[in-house]
């Protein structure tokens, strides 16, 4: 079997996706080398996989960027936006690029052809594709792991939150406001090409948002195309390959797993521990009607909390390790972690952040959410999931960040309320189910394997 390099940058939500893609062609029999940031070297060895470090030029600690760079913490909105790409995704080119080298060059000594699978954000294969010399993959399979940004006529740009629009109106709309986030991000697109030729690429890259989509050679979007806007224009080497079933951790902005909702008494998954894991309360969940899931850390599971007071619904959540919530209301439960993957089967409304790891798993469950940023600044990647749940008809969008408690309560009323949002969770369930994600992965990557 053909060896494979999964590559990511160290982000923990662009470095969990890959974790079962990695798993799984490693159970296929590929050789799998992990290419990401030295803190995830257990996850990495988990999968089977051997772990490469990323150079310590292109490893960092999102949680770190203020102090590490103190000017970050003085920014806000899109121009901290554009700091974080011109210093995390294309000052690290070289440095990916180089350590790129080093595996594909050892196969290729080995007279193997590799395969190299990375999510969106790494660029590190860009040079190669550019034209720089050196070894050469067999293949670049890009794995979307944040809401797509390919360009198109018929979408505004990634970022702005806005819905499609096809009318010439809507197009003359959507094709201004590209050509302002290209003049916004100028300063980037400049930054990338220099890294880019400080790797030898000898080619002009295009637009890095463009870029992301169209410069692999196959390029597999982590949803399904109900989640996604309607494009006229997508390439065709990009498809869309539903999502794998994501590991059963408290954190819902980072994945959930577990069963269907269609049957409340299903909670699939094996015992892990003392009643399997389950906090002491787990018997009110089983007998709620109705129960609201809090899938976000400690600021916004207390402000939901204090929203939801007095609901006749069971409110559940998980604020995370050390994080203690004051003036808990009688009809909510609060453990620091939950098996979401248990949880889900009985939940009738997710209270969520906009992550899109989180938002697919209640979709992939068929529930409903009510989606919001829980931070100060908004997230982009959180705005543009949580606009497609909603223009989907399976959430409602609070529209920015720090929703006030009066707002949530009004949009989890409505959401119990209005069936057409579980209706419409439910056919979006169905188009996650109709995929094998890994399968199709796995079959991307064979399909660069030389003849004979």
């Amino acid at each position: 079997m053909e060896p494979v390099v999964v590559a990511s940058v160290p982000v923990p939500s662009h470095v969990a996706p890959l974790l079962p893609v990695a798993r799984d062609l490693v159970r296929r029999g590929h050789p799998v080398s992990f290419l990401t940031g030295h803190r995830f070297e257990e996850a990495v060895r988990s999968t089977g996989a051997a772990f490469a470090p990323l150079p310590a030029h292109a490893d960092y600690d999102p949680a770190r960027l203020d102090q590490e760079f103190p000017e970050r913490a003085t920014l806000g909105g899109r121009d901290r936006l554009a700091f974080d790409m011109r210093t995390n995704l294309t000052n690290p080119v070289p440095a990916q690029h180089h350590a790129l080298q080093e595996l594909l060059g050892a196969d290729e000594d080995a007279g193997e052809a590799t395969v190299v699978v990375h999510e969106n954000a790494f660029l590190g294969a860009w040079p190669l594709l550019l034209g720089a010399p050196g070894a050469r993959p067999a293949g670049v399979v890009a794995v979307g792991v944040e809401p797509l940004s390919a360009p198109s006529e018929d979408t505004a740009p990634f970022g702005s939150g806005l819905p499609p629009d096809t009318s010439p109106p809507g197009r003359v709309r959507n094709r201004r406001a590209h050509e302002r986030t290209r003049a916004f991000f100028a300063r980037v697109q400049e930054n990338l090409v220099r890294s880019l030729r400080a790797a030898g690429a000898v080619r002009e890259p295009p637009f890095l948002l463009d870029g992301v989509v169209t410069l692999p050679d196959r390029y597999l979007q982590l949803s399904v195309e109900g989640l996604e806007y309607p494009r006229g224009d997508l390439p065709p080497h990009l498809s869309f390959v539903g999502a794998p079933e994501a590991p059963d951790t408290p954190d819902g902005g980072t994945g959930t797993g577990g069963g269907a909702r269609a049957d409340r008494g299903a909670e699939g998954g094996a015992p892990a521990g003392r009643e399997g894991g389950l906090p002491h309360w787990w018997p009110d969940v089983r007998a709620a009607e109705r129960v609201v899931a809090v899938a976000g850390a400690g600021e916004l599971a207390g402000r939901t909390l204090r929203a939801l007071a007095g609901l006749d619904a069971l409110v559940v959540a998980a604020p995370g390790p050390g994080v203690r919530l004051t003036g808990v209301p009688g009809n909510a439960r609060v453990a620091p972690s939950v098996p979401y993957g248990r949880l889900l089967p009985h939940t009738d409304v997710v209270v969520g952040n906009g992550g899109y790891a989180g938002v697919q798993s209640a979709l992939r469950h068929g529930v409903p959410m009510v989606l919001g940023p829980q931070y100060e600044e908004e997230d982009e990647d959180a705005v543009e999931a949580a606009a497609r749940a909603a223009w989907a008809g399976a959430a409602v969008d609070l529209g920015g960040p720090r929703p006030g408690g009066a707002e949530i309560r009004a949009a989890v009323e409505t959401v119990l309320a209005d069936p057409r949002y579980r209706k419409n969770a439910a056919r979006l369930r169905d188009e996650y189910a109709a995929h094998d994600a890994l399968g199709e992965i796995a079959s991307a990557v064979e399909g660069f394997a030389p003849g004979p």
